[in-house]
Formats: C-alpha cells, sequence, structure tokens
C-alpha cells in the first residue's frame, strides 16, 4: 500500500474514533445533566441557601465562610463554592455539576497510562465505574451540598495530580520566566486542592512528595515546580486542618455521641470500622484489582528474557496500579483520625480504585496483546463491559424514571408550603414522597422530611420557608386530610 494512502486511512480511522468518543462524551453529558435537572434541594440545601440568599454580595458570603471557619469546619473551598452556587440561578449550578463530573470523568481517563488514542473501551469503563461503583452516589455527585463538598473539591485534587504528573513529565528548557509562572501557578493551585478535603487532600500529599522524590532520585535534584507543588499542597492541607471550627466541632461531636473507647482501643475500634466499610463500600472493586494483578502477574511472567527482563516488565505493568492502590488505602485509612465519619468520605478513596483498576486492565490487553493470545483479557474486559452496561441502563432508566416522580412531588410539596404559608399558616402539613419512588441516586431516603416537626430535615425547610412547624404524613393520609387529587 502507497505510504501516503496508508497516513490517509490512519487519518480517517483516527477522526471516526475521536468523532465517536465525542458522541459518548455528549451522551453521558445529557444523563448526568438529566439526573442533576431531577434532583431538588434536599437537608442541609436549604440552610445554605437561605443563608446565601440574604448575604449582600460575594465579601458577604465571604464573611459567611470565614465564621464557618472559626465555628465549625476548616473546608472553606467546599463551602465556599456551595454559596456561590446558591447565589446563582439553579440551572446554572445543574450545568456546572454535570460538567464537573464529565471532567472528572476525562481526568481519570487521562490519568490512565498506556491507552489507545480516544480509547472507547476504556472511556466507557470509566463512566459505568462512576456511576455503578461511586460511594453514595446520590449524596456525592448529585445532591447540591454533598457535590461541593465531594464532587466538586475531588475533581480540583484530581486536576492537581494531572497537573504535577504532566509537569514531572515534560521535557525541561522553557524560559525562566515561564518557569517562574508555572511555579507560582501551581503553587496556587496546591494551595486550593490542599484545602478540599482531608482524607484525599491528604493522599494527594503523598502523590506530589513521590513524584518530588522520583525525580531527586533521578536528577539528583529537586524540581522547583514539584516542590512548589508540595509546598503549595500542605499549605493548604494546614489551613483546613488547623481551623478553630475542628476543634470546636470535634468536642461537640464527643459530648453528644461520646465513644464507647479510648486510646489505643478506640484506635482499634475505627480501623475495624473504616475496615468493614471498606469490604461493604469497595468489595467488588478490590476483587477486580486483586484478579487483574494476578492476570497480569501470569502474563508478565510467562515473557521471554530471563528473570531479570520478567521481573521489569512486571514492575512496570503493577506499578502504577500499585501506586493508585496504595493512595485509595491511604484515603480511606486517614478517616481512623476522625469520629465521626459519614460514608460518603470515602468518595476520593473510590476514584484511587477506579484508576487502579483501569490501569490493570488496560496493561492487561496490552501485556496480552504482545504475547499474541488476546483471549483471556479480552474476553475479562469486553464480556465485562458488555454486562456492566447492561446493568447501567436497566438501573439508570428505572432510577431515572423516579427521580423524576420525587422531583415532581417535591416541587408539589413546595408550593404547597407556599400557598399556604402566604395563606397565613404557620403550622403545615405536607406529604411524603411515596417510598417506592426511592432509588439509588436519591438521598431522599436518608433526607426526607418526618412528622416530628423538630426533626433535622424539617427543621431546615422550616427555616428556609420561615414557618414555624413543618410535619410530613403519608401522601394518602394527607391526600384524605386536604381534599387534593
Amino acid at each position: 500500500m502507497n505510504p501516503n494512502t496508508r497516513t490517509g486511512t490512519q487519518k480517517q480511522t483516527q477522526a471516526r474514533r475521536r468523532g465517536i468518543f465525542l458522541l459518548f462524551v455528549l451522551f453521558f453529558f445529557l444523563i448526568i445533566f438529566f439526573f442533576n435537572y431531577v434532583t431538588p434541594m434536599f437537608s442541609d440545601d436549604y440552610y445554605y441557601a437561605r443563608s446565601s440568599e440574604e448575604a449582600t454580595g460575594f465579601s458577604d458570603l465571604i464573611r459567611q465562610e470565614y465564621n464557618q471557619y472559626i465555628t465549625w469546619t476548616g473546608r472553606s473551598v467546599a463551602h465556599l463554592t456551595l454559596r456561590i452556587c446558591f447565589r446563582l440561578p439553579r440551572l446554572v449550578f445543574k450545568i456546572t455539576n454535570s460538567l464537573c463530573f464529565m471532567v472528572l470523568s476525562l481526568l481519570i481517563y487521562r490519568l490512565v497510562d498506556h491507552k489507545k488514542r480516544y480509547d472507547l473501551v476504556l472511556y466507557l469503563l470509566v463512566q459505568v465505574s462512576l456511576w455503578l461503583f461511586t460511594v453514595d452516589f446520590s449524596q456525592t455527585v448529585l445532591w447540591e451540598t454533598g457535590a461541593c463538598n465531594y464532587l466538586f473539591c475531588t475533581t480540583l485534587v484530581f486536576a492537581f495530580l494531572w497537573s504535577v504528573r504532566s509537569i514531572y513529565r515534560a521535557q525541561t528548557g522553557s524560559s525562566r520566566v515561564r518557569d517562574a509562572l508555572t511555579c507560582i501557578g501551581i503553587f496556587l493551585f496546591g494551595v486550593i486542592a490542599g484545602w478540599c478535603s482531608e482524607n484525599t487532600s491528604g493522599a494527594c500529599i503523598v502523590f506530589v512528595l513521590l513524584y518530588l522524590l522520583q525525580s531527586l532520585w533521578k536528577t539528583h535534584r529537586a524540581s522547583a515546580k514539584l516542590a512548589f507543588a508540595a509546598a503549595g499542597n500542605i499549605t493548604g492541607f494546614l489551613i483546613m486542618i488547623l481551623a478553630p471550627g475542628n476543634r470546636i466541632r470535634a468536642a461537640q461531636t464527643q459530648a453528644s455521641d461520646p465513644e464507647s473507647y479510648s486510646g489505643l482501643a478506640g484506635m482499634i475500634a475505627r480501623f475495624q470500622k473504616v475496615s468493614l466499610n471498606m469490604n461493604r463500600e469497595f468489595f467488588w472493586l478490590m476483587a477486580a484489582f486483586l484478579v487483574s494483578v494476578v492476570i497480569l502477574s501470569l502474563l508478565a511472567l510467562k515473557r521471554d528474557g530471563g528473570k531479570n527482563r520478567r521481573d521489569k516488565v512486571l514492575w512496570q505493568s503493577l506499578r502504577t496500579p500499585l501506586l493508585y492502590f496504595f493512595l485509595y488505602g491511604i484515603t480511606c485509612y486517614a478517616l481512623i483520625m476522625t469520629q465521626e465519619t459519614q460514608v460518603r468520605a470515602y468518595f476520593g478513596a473510590g476514584i484511587f480504585l477506579i484508576l487502579a483498576v483501569l490501569q490493570n486492565l488496560t496493561d492487561l490487553l496490552i501485556l496480552e496483546k504482545e504475547d499474541g493470545t488476546q483471549i483471556l483479557g479480552r474476553t475479562c474486559v469486553y464480556g465485562g463491559l458488555l454486562v456492566l452496561l447492561l446493568h447501567f441502563f436497566y438501573v439508570c432508566m428505572d432510577s431515572g424514571t423516579n427521580c423524576f416522580r420525587i422531583y415532581r412531588d417535591i416541587r408539589e410539596r413546595e408550593n404547597w408550603i407556599v400557598s399556604q404559608r402566604d395563606a397565613g399558616s404557620q403550622d403545615i402539613t405536607v406529604a411524603k414522597v411515596h417510598p417506592d419512588f426511592y432509588n439509588y441516586y436519591s438521598p431522599i431516603a436518608q433526607m426526607e422530611l418526618e412528622e416530628d416537626p423538630t426533626y433535622w430535615t424539617n427543621d431546615a425547610v422550616e427555616d428556609y420557608f420561615g414557618v414555624d412547624k413543618i410535619r410530613a404524613i403519608d401522601y394518602d393520609d394527607w391526600k384524605a386530610m386536604t381534599g387534593q387529587d
């Protein structure tokens, strides 16, 4: 074949793959946007919406966040983002949150090494992994307060990790001015990434320090850019964990819910709790990681070239996924340092584990192709992907329908509260959402209103709408009481 013809054919193939890849990106954006659109406000959203709407401007939002830094928590990047979102039209957040989810998926895709260009299989695996294995998807991705704390902040952290890795791999020789600007930029980015999440940002620091040490080992001098990245990351992390509000919050938690054990026994109890949460949330991902490690090891040890060559191939195949798995473990077990841990705090850990599994699968396909078999690995990866896509289709279809029903019922409930309040009522009874509508992609099971008007979710809605009492009863009982159709 003529070389020019071959080149033209390759360009056409790449253009076609790029087009299909972009169509998949658009397709998943539309899906996540739909779920964002039909997710109403829940619980803490009402508190933050009320305070943000009362702010006179951006400086007032800063003042509110500073007060929270002093009295409750140091996670200021997340909560300032949340306050800003509530000052904007609701649709702006829903679009932004959908874009953030897509950026995270593309960052995971970019962080996987040795992939093909416009690797459609890998990107599909990224998406179904996020949709099916993300920790508490409804609270970490769709719920506005949770999304700003977990999705937004984790995306910032992984964008910083990708930037650090890109700096490490970049060729030297840029101008001094450009190097200086890069140092300043990566330092500031590091401050923001370190100020995001106690456990995920802590793992991020480990990642940056490992790259800094590797650079020092290879070149016998520390990279200034990586040093600035580490310094910024540590600075932001210290600002977050040294917040006075953290101590106040910890003291209140200990006073209201004292631990049964202290000292070494208490740490062992926390270790057990974290380990059980890891088993419950990540068992299938950890199983996939271990199985893929075994297959990768067997393929690497079959290679020709002697023991040294086989060991080198094995190390090259496993070092990156083992790094991500190590960061996954750090992110999880860092939670031992705190008494009160929500399951959603494992969100960043899950992203590291997804990366470890996907890197293993990508390397597995490459080694098997070089080995000349291309049977076992492709069967596992392609067959597993088809099964996951089938499961995702049914879960997404059913949950999407029920999320829309929940959105409709809560909108009707809010309109009822407003109409009753405007009519002069301060003691309002509303209908609960039907339990048949509860699903994995809605946080309503944990955040529904109760009949007790002093319940915490009721209190949030009462504060937002400015009424004394809101009671929630079964829909059929409410309909009979009010005569509504």
